[in-house]
């Protein structure tokens, strides 16, 4: 049976205003992964990311890249019990 992880992660940047949530929205979608993306009120984005470890790690490059207008500085990651999300919100 393959790994389930959950990681919190938090993306700082040109990370606001430029479609990151939708993104990452679809993106999750095509890697059957669950989670949560918010705008934090310092600018910042939060991320819940659950899922396979494997599938996780395959969709980390497309944070890491976002949508054309993003510009990501920095990532801040740790790892959370999982919780067994469905579906991927933006909130």
């Amino acid at each position: 049976m393959a790994e389930k992880i959950s990681l919190a992660l938090n993306l700082k940047g040109r990370v606001q205003g430029v479609f990151f949530r939708k993104f990452l929205q679809a993106k999750a979608q095509n890697f059957n992964l669950s989670g949560i993306a918010k705008n934090e009120d310092n600018g910042s984005l939060s991320v819940v990311l659950e899922g396979e470890k494997k599938e996780i790690f395959r969709f980390l490059p497309y944070i890491l890249s976002g949508p054309p207008l993003a510009r990501v500085k920095k990532i801040t990651l740790k790892h959370l019990p999982c919780k067994n999300l469905k579906g991927f919100t933006v909130e």
